[in-house]
């Protein structure tokens, strides 16, 4: 992933535990499954693959299926060819695809698109490399629709970052449309409920969430002091809401490589 520096000593810091959060396990990419049915055959790029995790899920749904992926951190990397020594993969800046032109049918783009300032430079080249009825497929969390989570609640800070990192929906739709791609955007929702203690213990390893992360360690500690307290006066068994917001969006390129905008 193109990040800042200190995103990289993030995942450089956590990629050896960076599994190790049952949330982060992957299912097929059910859009891939969409996309596959209506055109098979192309290659597939993950972009800001990390650890490998999608890639390993979708080889053993679609074996043979020709994929790729690429992650700007080299310890995230060495983790994917420790599971996959077979996985293809490379490292590289996402805003300089070191990949020709329509190399790609499909690319797929979770949880990683607010490590990168640049979205213009982003999905333009994301652009070039999918191939005309290409498709991106970007997941990522939606921080608007979540703005009671519970680490926005206990770190502030969080809260301040996220709102810089990230875009609203509609400003990423603009993007995406602005250089021809056709869109469609799906939101998904829950709310889960965890105990004090549970959210304490994830708090705990800045490993869950790279918000957590990126935060400096006065802010975190500070965090971790509020938990304790709250913990303190109402028990480590009170019930927390904590709750997700999910984009899906769909991005299809244009039959005619030409209309860019």
């Amino acid at each position: 992933m193109s990040s800042p520096a200190s995103s990289r000593t993030y995942y450089s810091q956590v990629a050896e535990r960076y599994d190790a959060h049952p949330y982060r396990r992957k299912d097929p990419d059910p859009y891939l499954a969409d996309f596959l049915a209506k055109m098979p055959g192309g290659w597939v790029l993950d972009l800001a693959c990390g650890t490998g995790s999608q890639l390993l899920a979708n080889g053993q749904r679609w074996p043979g299926l020709k994929m790729v992926g690429l992650d700007l951190s080299a310890a995230m990397l060495r983790q994917a060819r420790h599971k996959a020594p077979s996985l293809s993969l490379v490292q590289g800046d996402a805003l300089r695809l070191p990949f020709p032109d329509a190399t790609f049918g499909y690319v797929s783009l979770q949880f990683a698109d607010h490590h990168i300032a640049d979205r213009d430079g982003l999905f333009g080249e994301v652009w070039r490399v999918l191939r005309p009825r290409g498709w991106l497929v970007l997941v990522n969390v939606d921080p608007w629709g979540m703005a009671d989570a519970w680490l926005y609640r206990y770190f502030p800070e969080a809260w301040e970052l996220d709102r810089r990192r990230f875009l609203p929906a509609k400003r990423l739709v603009r993007c995406l449309e602005a250089l021809g791609f056709t869109t469609r955007l799906e939101r998904q929702k829950g709310r889960p409920v965890l105990s004090l203690a549970q959210v304490y213990a994830q708090a705990q390893d800045r490993a869950t969430c790279s918000n957590l992360g990126l935060l400096p360690e006065e802010a975190w500690r500070a965090g971790l002091a509020r938990i304790e307290a709250e913990m303190a006066r109402r028990g480590a068994e009170v019930p927390v809401p904590a709750p997700f917001a999910l984009l899906h969006l769909v991005a299809v390129k244009a039959d005619q490589a030409g209309v860019r905008r």
